[in-house]
């Protein structure tokens, strides 16, 4: 510790700069310069532990502590240098998320969630390197390729797995291979590798489970209407534990409720669990939610048999097509949901094309598509030789979409052109059996 107290000060000192710089300026350069810093540091650290000789100790201790001494030696050579190294971590991350308006609660449930916990397994692997007393020009390379293929296994693993049993069965895993190495060399180094086995495995569930305990007692005791309620509720639906559900679906229905509702049926989904609210409890809070929001829970709803009353989808795409048209057009989930409602609404959708901004003109071409209705194709036909060529080539998408045909391209013809126009009416005749007027 006398070795690295001098960089302890200095890591002191690069904190509290990177605190008075995220309370004041909006620039994340200080932050990279102090991770940096903690991951060099981390790794001095353990060379300095690595090179300790435990066999020396050992006599030493088992004699001041008898059969405890083993255990107090493995603590200060082991656990202690990475319980260093979690707490230089900690620290960073809650300087470093100062400025949060969320703060202290966001750096705790970071802290639990594993952030930055791969600085423990780089660590940890240094250690494994350097107890093999391997020449530099060996060591370096070793360090390097198992650090790198360490980062692409996490990654896609990750990657492969869904949020919830797969993500929780990766981070006990984890904990597992992290104790299995950890103690490997020092305890239980010499007996039988299932004893090796067994003992992490142990250790691997009592930390996962430790750690969902305090989210659990977190959930349970937290204020329903703040940030670590909602940030407790979401790491054990991460992890595997579905019991949050059963008190979202209760809290979602209340007003303060309403920002959790893509965690719930994000996680509903996974755990194959049904939401049980009526038609009626999905509209309110459709009309308390923006649109990104609301097409999420559309693409839930849609094949559920869930009918919300029209005039509320009329009046909430009306109001969003003025103060989010951007968000409203890209909307696809609520297209193909309010094309159900095409069929006896059609004189209300050619209302909302004819008196709605552009991108409310173009949401009900791209919704007429999802109709797959003859009565629309009257209404587009008409659409392809107006001057506004950004609808006209919307009105061909829906008019293939709806007939099947592609006159534009067989004819190798503009999409105005009369000939073009001329086949889609054809094609309405024959199909429909009526005139096209």
């Amino acid at each position: 510790m006398k070795r690295i107290s001098t960089f302890l000060y200095i890591l002191l000192a690069l904190l509290f700069v990177n605190g008075v710089f995220n309370i004041n300026y909006d620039w994340g350069g200080v932050s990279i310069i102090v991770r940096v810093y903690i991951m060099v540091l981390s790794f001095y650290v353990i060379y300095i532990f690595s090179q300790i000789d435990q066999q020396q100790h050992m006599e030493e201790y088992k004699r001041k502590h008898k059969w405890k001494g083993d255990l107090y030696l493995f603590f200060v050579l082991r656990i202690f240098p990475f319980l260093l190294i979690f707490l230089m971590t900690a620290a960073f991350t809650i300087v470093s998320t100062i400025d949060r308006s969320s703060w202290p609660a966001d750096p705790v449930m970071r802290i639990m969630d594993g952030r930055y916990s791969n600085t423990y397994f780089y660590a940890l692997i240094l250690l494994l390197v350097l107890k093999q007393n391997l020449r530099p020009k060996i060591a370096i390379p070793l360090f390097i390729f198992y650090s790198v293929s360490f980062f692409i296994l996490d990654k896609s693993l990750s990657a492969a797995f869904d949020p919830g049993y797969g993500i929780g069965g990766v981070k006990l895993v984890k904990y597992i291979v992290f104790m299995f190495v950890l103690s490997y060399d020092f305890l239980y180094a010499g007996k039988k590798l299932y004893i090796n086995i067994a003992a992490a495995v142990i250790s691997g569930f009592i930390i996962f489970s430790s750690v969902a305990a305090v989210n659990f007692i977190i959930f349970k005791t937290a204020d329903k209407t703040g940030y670590l309620y909602t940030s407790s509720a979401r790491m054990l639906l991460k992890t595997g534990v579905k019991y949050p559900l059963d008190e979202l679906e209760e809290i979602i229905l209340t007003k303060h409720g309403r920002g959790r509702i893509l965690d719930f049926i994000s996680y509903s989904k996974r755990y194959e669990r049904d939401i049980v609210y009526t038609p009626e409890q999905w509209g309110e809070i459709i009309l308390q939610s923006n649109i990104g929001v609301a097409n999420f829970i559309f693409d839930y709803i849609i094949d559920r048999e869930v009918v919300i009353d029209f005039a509320i989808l009329y009046s909430y795409a009306l109001n969003q097509s003025v103060i989010s048209p951007g968000p409203f057009l890209a909307s696809d989930h609520f297209k193909r949901y309010f094309a159900r409602y095409f069929p006896g609404h059609e004189p209300l959708f050619f209302d909302m094309y004819e008196s709605g901004n552009k991108e409310m003109k173009i949401w009900i071409i791209d919704t007429l598509e999802y109709t797959d209705s003859y009565g629309a194709v009257k209404f587009l036909v008409n659409l392809l030789t107006i001057t506004d060529s950004s609808i006209s080539r919307r009105a061909y998408v829906a008019l293939t979409g709806i007939t099947g045909i592609d006159p534009a391209l067989e004819l190798n013809k503009n999409i105005y052109d009369l000939e073009v126009v001329a086949a889609f009416r054809e094609h309405y005749v024959r199909m429909t059996g009526r005139a096209f007027r």
